[in-house]
């Protein structure tokens, strides 16, 4: 199961610290109590923005230098269209830097408990221990027999539903959402008994995954992979031989480094 084809192109982000955040954006963080400020994540569309002007720059240089060559205009005319246009690209730049369309793209805030995302007048925070952090992997067909892999990342509420399409994989939050989910997870196996992650179900006694049961002295490791979280067998399984128990996508398990540390509190114990 994959996301929206539009999440691909979603603007990809930078990461800077805090000078100066949005009274807004405080406001909101101290409603939901997330903490202190981790960091900041902007657009990067600086660098298109410059390439695409000197891209201008040159054309107009060329065409200065063409037109003169063409109607036999003296050097010192030619110098000065050239500076002309020059001032006219810097003057394009400091606009397009510091012009609102910019500034209106989506920037989000990380803080310790939770996420801030700002675009244009809408100011929404996503408190880790109401959201799952979900990745998904899928396979674009090309010429040739090809195919384009596309890894895709999402805030995802416990309901199933999208609260949020992530432009890349952020791994510092994806710890901090999996730490909060193992937390929750070990409360409910207190509480009772089960911790569920999409198809998979733990319990003190084994996983269960698609009806099928494997205690845990039969299981080796819970890995999640870039596009399957799999569960390989114990050695001590008469199935053994074939490693691999179960592959799940992805994209069906949330929190799926969640599940792997809660996994590791039961896994054996290597002599």
């Amino acid at each position: 199961m994959g996301f929206p084809d539009k999440h691909r192109h979603a603007p990809a982000m930078t990461r800077r610290k805090a000078r100066c955040v949005p009274e807004s954006v405080v406001a909101v963080a101290d409603l939901d109590e997330l903490g202190a400020l981790v960091e900041i994540y902007e657009p990067t569309g600086l660098v298109l923005d410059i390439t695409v002007l000197m891209f201008f720059l040159a054309v107009e240089v060329g065409m200065t230098f063409g037109l003169g060559w063409l109607f036999d205009e003296s050097l010192i005319q030619r110098f000065h269209l050239v500076i002309g246009g020059l001032l006219a690209v810097v003057v394009t730049i400091v606009v397009v830097v510091t012009s609102k369309p910019r500034r209106s793209r989506p920037h989000l805030y990380e803080f310790e408990r939770g996420l801030v995302r700002v675009d244009r007048a809408t100011v929404e925070a996503y408190p880790w221990a109401d959201v799952d952090y979900v990745s998904a992997v899928t396979f674009v067909p090309g010429a040739q027999g090809t195919s384009k892999t596309h890894y895709e990342y999402e805030l995802r509420r416990h309901d199933g539903t999208t609260a949020l399409e992530l432009p890349g994989p952020f791994p510092g939050m994806a710890a901090r959402i999996s730490d909060v989910a193992l937390d929750g997870a070990r409360k409910s196996l207190i509480h009772t008994g089960t911790a569920v992650f999409g198809p998979v179900t733990v319990t003190r006694y084994g996983l269960t995954i698609d009806d099928e049961f494997l205690r845990w002295a039969d299981i080796r490791s819970v890995t999640p992979g870039k596009e399957v979280v799999r569960v390989h067998y114990g050695g001590s399984h008469r199935r053994a031989w074939k490693k691999v128990w179960k592959a799940i996508p992805i994209a069906a398990v949330p929190n799926a480094l969640a599940l792997a540390a809660l996994a590791g509190i039961y896994l054996p114990k290597a002599a």
